[in-house]
């Protein structure tokens, strides 16, 4: 009897310690790649400004780290973000598909962004490139938005990067 018990608490000891050794599923990472460097996006804002003539509604959606709040109708702050201008048929809201970087403010387009790293919104200062091209993927399920984008900035360089969450009304 002693060494059946012993043998039950081995046994309930070995299937502890494999359920316990198992490695965590991890929540797909906020995050956009910089000059070779990778940042961390945690929180996502949306603002529908209104339409742009041509029945076409400008939708600005921001992506930023940690540090970076949205208070008294303003970015307050330092911290990493994308900005991206985004235009669309639809109001209000975004619809879903690809947005490409584009002079005209036409259905499906970005016509402006910013990349910052390292940014002071008091100050205005830190790192900020404009963004000169690329896409930006955007897909909805009810309150939760992903958003892959590939952008070029104006030194030349590409960013990439990806946003899965809730975004902020602003």
């Amino acid at each position: 009897m002693k060494n059946f018990k012993f043998l039950l608490f081995l046994l309930l000891s070995i299937g502890l310690c494999a359920t316990a050794c198992q490695k965590e599923e991890e929540d797909p990472t906020n995050f956009f790649n910089l000059n070779g460097e990778e940042l961390t996006l945690t929180k996502g804002f949306i603002e529908s400004i209104g339409t742009t003539g041509n029945d076409i509604f400008d939708v600005d959606i921001s992506f930023g780290s940690s540090e970076i709040s949205y208070v008294n109708d303003d970015f307050v702050g330092t911290g990493d973000g994308i900005y991206l201008d985004l235009n669309t048929s639809q109001s209000p809201g975004l619809k879903e598909g690809t947005y490409n970087f584009s002079a005209t403010r036409d259905d499906f387009t970005i016509s402006f962004g910013m990349v910052a790293k390292n940014f002071d919104f008091g100050t205005l200062t830190g790192e900020d490139y404009s963004v000169t091209g690329g896409s930006a993927t955007v897909a909805i399920d009810g309150t939760v938005y992903t958003v892959d984008f590939d952008l070029t900035i104006a030194n030349g360089s590409r960013v990439t990067g990806n946003y899965t969450g809730s975004m902020q009304e602003i």
